[in-house]
């Protein structure tokens, strides 16, 4: 029945969809520039917007002019590249033979992920940007996670709309009401204190719950066959072939035992057919018989084959054990029963579960602060297995009570059985019961806000109002950059074999389409029309959603099933773009038989996630890509600025050569970096890339990174008395630079790397983070 919903007429590939924002991008163009000087190159006139003064005081940008002299040397020499004569050339060639005159002198700014921490510190690079006019210039704006955060605050306020900058920062003036906003909910999660701070805890209760009861009808139901299979305790020390055997008279060889007898048979099977093997090689290794003809997809088959039977008996050995630990429980019944202790027994069966269950929290605290000696993915296994083994021995508890008591055919536990799963079936929403209703709420109060009316022919700034409904399909593109919100769209399968450990793919919100290459794109407003929640704030909290069951190149599958089910999944189920039909004016926007049930939350615990589905499974953008760089790269973006504020404390650069990397192998594009080893020596907080397209055709990449100046090494490699001699004390605590920066970092000595999963910023840390990404954005571009 489901396939009559899989209609996949009207789908599009990426070239339509680049099409359309480029004629987005062209129409901001012609309408800004009323009197363009058509003798002068995008990026000629973008160096005459920097070094001199603006005719308008009133756009919310810098008023003082930052000619050649004032800019650093390694800012004016991208500008000078940028206006190389025969790279122009080369650049408008392209344009003309691909009919996008456009795509020559495209810009793009990236914001990376890392939660709220990102979002202040690129809001400073922001500022900065502002100041010099350059912001003013950008094309694109892509984001990823937390920079999502700002990116969609500012599209919200530019969708007013307005045409004014609404971050304003300049000396002398009191903050603009926005730039405040932004400030006064750094606490976003929970900005009323304790009294909020209690939703989070009964939110992963009440899914917690919800869950188990999606997960309970299958243990019962699974119980309940085995009690049937076995009619008494004594039933379950004879296997059920040899009980089969003996009903019938049937001999049965007794050194098959009592148990286990499948994986027995089933291994001696095996080794007889590696014995045959060598037989069969020499007696039909000239014919061409299925398995001998010694071919190379012959001896692939054989291969395979030999796959599935370690599978199939690793299948058997996990069955044929039940019984086996069943009789285990049972004699630990029994033991507590001769006692007259059996209420004891309950107890302790209680205990061992809930310890179960509360174990992996404390391992995870416990592994955190040995993350030094340890080993993650080890860390991550056993927190995992410890979940399962919770509904392992739930089952085996369950199957020992329903064996004793002979329940296996009591109607009434069946019929409440399939009363319950009719109930989770036809009721439970799982998009409805996740994190990611509370956690896109809390974001969209924060950051999704737009000035509240209109004075005259111009905006009234000075008031704000929620704007959580703003849809994507109305985003004020003539006046903001173009802004593509990244996601991960997570799959165990992937069109090639080297993108498998990925486990996801890009997926796009923006203006003009959603989706991504594996979905296929389909126009926002179709995509709108499915649901209510499809909108600029669920578009943001996707992106951000961090802590999901499957989480991209990042996802343990052992671990996926604990986060699954104790509710920790700020990921989203959303519509399939590659079937999604206009339903505009459609009394319900998609069926009932379409929605996000039960079964949508077993495939998440399970990893059993594909593009082929009804709804697909989105999640934070870093799980693919975590800087924004990726999409920019693949529309050829001339002139990129990205501000990284990712938690880098060994400054290692994860997410710039993860995106350098994937970008050389998926488009061929290479991206050579100079001054990161500058900005590791603490000398800098820059380094320059230089893109190299096909073609021949050269872009520029200005890479602001989250760091401090100074020797980060200094303080720790000498001791006391050194370190105060030493000619090179500058280890970070540059109070001259910046006072409550040096004084913040002296009191926290992690910044500017905290854990991301701080997100509740008091006055001091979210000031510091603008506050430096600020600075590292104005020492990149002016002395």
């Amino acid at each position: 029945m489901l396939n009559y919903f899989k209609n996949e007429s009207g789908l599009i590939g990426f070239d339509q969809v680049f099409t359309a924002e480029l004629e987005a991008i062209n129409a901001r163009r012609n309408g800004h520039n009323t009197q363009p000087d058509q003798t002068l190159s995008r990026f000629q006139q973008l160096e005459r917007g920097i070094a001199t003064p603006p005719e308008s005081t009133e756009s919310g940008f810098g008023i003082e002019p930052f000619p050649a002299g004032e800019r650093t040397n390694a800012f004016n020499n991208v500008l000078d590249q940028l206006q190389d004569t025969e790279q122009n050339d080369r650049w408008e060639r392209h344009g003309r033979e691909t009919g996008q005159p456009a795509r020559q002198d495209l810009v793009g700014l990236a914001f990376s992920g890392g939660g709220i921490r990102s979002a202040t510190f690129n809001l400073g690079i922001l500022q900065a940007l502002a100041r010099v006019r350059l912001f003013k210039f950008v094309d694109y704006l892509s984001t990823v996670s937390g920079g999502g955060y700002l990116g969609s605050c500012l599209s919200s306020l530019y969708a007013s709309p307005t045409r004014e900058f609404p971050f304003p920062h300049k000396q002398g003036e009191v903050e603009s009401p926005a730039f405040r906003h932004l400030r006064n909910n750094a606490e976003y999660l929970a900005p009323n204190g304790l009294f909020d701070t209690l939703r989070i805890p009964m939110l992963l209760l009440r899914g917690l719950f919800i869950n188990l009861l999606v997960v309970l009808p299958y243990i019962v139901a699974a119980a309940l066959v085995t009690a049937m299979l076995n009619a008494d305790l004594a039933a379950l020390k004879m296997h059920l072939l040899r009980r089969f055997f003996v009903l019938n008279n049937w001999p049965l060889p007794d050194w098959l035992g009592t148990h286990f007898l499948l994986l027995k048979i089933s291994f001696v099977a095996l080794l007889g057919i590696f014995f045959l093997y060598p037989i069969g090689y020499l007696l039909f290794q000239r014919s061409r018989f299925w398995l001998f003809d010694f071919t190379w997809p012959s001896r692939d088959r054989v291969g395979r084959c030999l796959s599935w039977a370690a599978v199939i008996l690793g299948l058997l050995a996990f069955v044929e054990i039940q019984p086996v630990a069943i009789l285990y429980m049972a004699k630990l019944a029994e033991a507590a029963r001769d006692t007259g202790d059996i209420v004891t027994f309950y107890h302790q069966v209680a205990t061992v579960l809930t310890g179960l269950t509360v174990l992996p929290a404390f391992l995870a605290h416990w592994a955190g602060k040995q993350a030094a000696r340890l080993s993650t993915d080890a860390v991550l296994t056993l927190i995992g297995v410890c979940g399962i083994a919770v509904f392992w021995l739930l089952y085996l508890f369950l199957s020992y009570y329903f064996i004793d008591g002979q329940l296996g055919g009591n109607w009434c536990i069946w019929l409440s059985v399939l009363a319950l799963w009719s109930y989770t079936v036809i009721f439970i929403d799982i998009n409805f019961t996740s994190l990611h209703g509370f956690y896109r709420d809390r974001l969209s109060r924060a950051y999704l806000v737009k000035f509240a009316g209109k004075s005259g022919a111009s905006v009234d700034k000075t008031t704000l109002k929620h704007d959580d409904e703003q849809l994507l399909s109305t985003l004020n593109t003539a006046d903001g950059p173009y802004h593509l919100i990244n996601a991960a769209i997570n799959l165990r399968e992937l069109d090639e074999d080297y993108k498998k450990g990925r486990h996801a793919q890009a997926f796009l919100f923006s203006k003009c389409f959603i989706g991504s290459e594996a979905t296929g794109y389909r126009p926002t407003g179709v995509m709108e029309s499915q649901s209510r929640n499809v909108n600029l704030g669920t578009a943001m909290a996707i992106s951000g959603a961090a802590a999901s069951p499957q989480m991209g190149r990042n996802t343990n599958r052992m671990l996926a099933f604990v986060l699954a089910m104790a509710n920790v999944r700020l990921n989203h189920w959303l519509p399939n773009p590659r079937y999604a039909q206009d339903r505009t004016g459609a009394k319900l926007p998609r069926s009932p038989l379409t929605r996000v049930g039960p079964l949508y939350l077993l495939r998440e615990m399970i990893g059993n996630l594909n593009a082929r589905g009804l709804n697909v499974n989105l999640s934070d953008g870093g799980h693919f890509e975590n800087l924004g760089l990726y999409e920019l790269l693949r529309r050829e973006c001339r002139f990129i600025i990205c501000g990284d504020g990712e938690a880098d404390p060994t400054l290692t650069f994860d997410g710039l050569a993860n995106a350098i990397r994937m970008a050389q192998i998926d488009f061929g594009i290479k991206v050579a970096m100079e001054g990161l080893d500058e900005i590791r020596a603490g000398e800098q907080n820059h380094a320059i890339g230089k893109i190299h397209y096909s073609g021949g055709l050269i872009g520029w990449l200005l890479y602001l990174k989250l760091s401090l100046l100074g020797d980060n090494n200094l303080i720790s490699t000498l001791n006391e008395s050194a370190y105060e001699t030493s000619p090179r004390r500058d280890d970070n605590r540059r109070f001259d630079d910046n006072a409550y920066i040096a004084q913040y970092k002296s009191r926290h000595p992690d910044f500017p790397h905290q854990s991301t999963a701080d997100q509740f910023f008091d006055e001091q840390q979210f000031e510091a983070y603008r506050a430096l990404g600020f600075l590292v954005g104005m020492r990149a571009l002016t002395r």
